[in-house]
């Protein structure tokens, strides 16, 4: 096969004006026909890529144009692009798509986006680690991940006291189960002195013991949901992607071209993916009072 790359990607012994008037589509498949002696087929980028006769600007040039047209690629013609240094991600048309595992891509306006069920659409973008693993990472992301933060350690009811009583309501619910079981109600008004006979006097054990149960599944329910911001955070971060938009069947973000770019490589090859680890001293959550109410609520019930 022999053939000169010019810069004006014209064949030895064609008439430039001839080969002007040909449509580089044209150009490709005479090329094609020429050199393979058959009809191109859906592998048409990929041969290209490694004919090595052909000098890498005519590469570039062909191949963003069939990108541009739509032509088929995979994995082998996106390797060979990165291996040769093309970007091709700004030639893809208007209305591409692409499946991705759990994330459907699409280009539209000339900007990226990825469509998703569920921010557990991207685990497979995760990177394990001694720390974490696939299990983990589904259950946080899906926000079914309760069990890993599960503990036997009870939370001190003295340590929590000024937290306690700077919510009204959660110090009248105990304040009514004191009464209920024996306490003083002039005591029971003073929510300070209330609490320290709680935390001192066995008599209201089971009191002390229903707030401290409170106060732990509330820290673990904080906790998991900073495990969930934080693995959303980071995923963002790495991928350059938006606020998603619910649309009420799935959401949808926009993604940069830097982050599509991420996504295809650790799809393709696992060398972008998020690398993952939890902070080294554990996740600390903000316990949220709601929350705290409706576990101070189910305890109390039990006595």
């Amino acid at each position: 096969m022999k053939l000169v790359r010019e810069s004006l990607s014209f064949q030895r012994g064609q008439d430039p004006l001839k080969a002007a008037r040909l449509g580089i589509e044209q150009q490709i498949k005479e090329w094609y026909r020429e050199a393979y002696d058959h009809e191109p087929g859906d592998d048409i980028i990929y041969v290209i890529m490694n004919d090595d006769e052909l000098d890498f600007d005519t590469k570039e040039k062909w191949v963003l144009f069939l990108i541009s047209k739509g032509y088929n690629w995979d994995y082998e013609e996106w390797a060979e692009m990165m291996n040769q240094g093309i970007d091709f991600i700004p030639a893809l048309p208007d209305e591409y798509k692409r499946v991705l595992g759990d994330l459907n891509y699409f280009k539209k306006g000339g900007k990226h986006y990825i469509q998703f069920n569920g921010w557990e659409s991207w685990s497979d973008y995760i990177d394990e680690d001694r720390d974490t693993s696939r299990e983990f990472i589904e259950a946080i992301l899906s926000g079914d991940s309760f069990e890993y933060f599960d503990s036997d350690y009870m939370t001190d009811v003295a340590d929590s006291l000024h937290w306690v009583l700077e919510d009204p309501e959660s110090a009248k619910m105990i304040a009514e189960k004191f009464e209920e079981i024996g306490g003083d109600s002039e005591t029971a008004k003073d929510p300070e002195k209330m609490m320290e006979i709680i935390v001192e006097d066995s008599d209201f054990e089971e009191l002390k013991y229903a707030i401290s149960y409170a106060l732990a599944n509330s820290q673990q329910s904080a906790d998991e949901s900073e495990a969930y911001r934080d693995i959303i955070k980071k995923l963002k971060e790495h991928f350059g992607i938006g606020e998603p938009e619910w649309t009420g069947e799935f959401h949808i973000s926009q993604i940069t071209k830097e982050g599509f770019s991420k996504l295809l490589d650790a799809g393709f090859d696992g060398n972008e993916k998020l690398d993952y680890s939890p902070p080294y001293y554990g996740y600390s959550g903000d316990i949220e009072y709601p929350v705290f109410r409706d576990e101070l609520e189910n305890r109390l019930a039990d006595i």
